[in-house]
């Protein structure tokens, strides 16, 4: 028996993504709420003022002149860190056709991303003993870096709920007494105060919720945003923001951020760019590359907690 043959007319093609589909974190939160402006120096200070507080005030009808007043200026200093992230393509891998389309170009992309992540994490004092360290100059032997914003709340704005070696459950009166300190001076009154956790409190919080659904401010359409809830305080409406590295990072799990962020700045010595590294290599390398350090205007609107669970 002959056996025919049959040419196969159609051509197999594989199902695949015509774009690359990303996968992981790409946001950096307080890095977007912070505003951005220039400084020349690697050693940038800056002027807090404060208003009085309210006092007594019966006079005479004919009264000498008494001034009182306390100074209320303070200077603050931080220093500048400089952050770098890399990017190496090879000639071969840049010339082929991806589903990436330019691959040099979708590299920068990423690790602009991850460069603006970093900046993030040195924000929140991660990489340091100690999160509210102080900033360390640069020199010959050591990396310059910016204190966090940690080391910028008040002493007496930082409340530690250990007791005894034992964490403390995180309540909604937990909550109002952390705010308080930074309601007292004003910070609370424009609407735009947040509070960033990991996500382990902020099922606490989804707790309270549900026992006490009144406590949740109603957002209108086009407003919802998942990683936001909105709660009524005795002190005004806040935001509870969850934030990925206090659940990732261990140093930050049993904390709280509270503030203010209209006066927080990334002041840049350099702005960032991508600029090109020479090499022998049969490859593209290019350099991200800023300098720069937070500014904290107003530390008085600002709070932390640790030791809560």
């Amino acid at each position: 028996m002959a056996i025919k043959s049959y040419e196969n007319k159609v051509d197999l093609v594989p199902s695949v993504l015509e774009t690359l589909v990303m996968q992981g974190v790409g946001t950096a939160p307080l890095v977007e709420l912070c505003k951005t402006r220039q400084i020349y120096n690697s050693l940038h200070s800056w002027i807090s003022d404060r208003y009085e507080d309210a006092s007594d005030n019966a006079n005479a009808e004919i009264t000498g002149f008494s001034d009182t007043a306390k100074k209320t200026k303070v200077e603050t200093i931080n220093h500048t860190q400089i952050f770098t992230t890399n990017v190496s393509v090879s000639y071969r891998q840049n010339a082929l056709k991806q589903y990436t389309g330019n691959e040099l170009a979708h590299q920068i992309s990423k690790k602009m991303i991850k460069h603006k992540k970093d900046i993030e994490f040195a924000m929140l004092g991660l990489g340091r003993d100690a999160i509210d360290d102080k900033y360390v100059p640069m020199s010959d032997t050591e990396n310059g870096r910016m204190a966090s914003i940690f080391f910028y709340v008040p002493k007496e704005h930082r409340k530690d709920f250990l007791n005894s070696g034992n964490k403390t459950d995180f309540t909604f009166k937990a909550l109002q007494s952390i705010i308080e300190p930074i309601w007292l001076n004003g910070g609370i009154d424009d609407g735009k105060f947040k509070i960033f956790l990991g996500s382990s409190l902020k099922q606490k919080i989804n707790g309270w919720l549900d026992k006490k659904p009144s406590l949740k401010v109603e957002v209108k359409d086009g407003e919802f945003d998942p990683r936001v809830t909105k709660i009524y305080t005795d002190f005004g409406v806040v935001d509870i923001c969850l934030h990925r590295l206090f659940s990732a990072e261990e140093k930050l799990q049993d904390k709280v951020l509270a503030g203010n962020f209209n006066d927080v700045s990334l002041c840049y010595l350099t702005p960032t760019k991508v600029e090109d590294v020479s090499t022998d290599k049969t490859a593209i390398l290019k350099r991200i590359y800023s300098d720069l350090l937070l500014e904290v205007k107003n530390p008085d609107m600002f709070a932390s907690a640790s030791g809560l669970v």
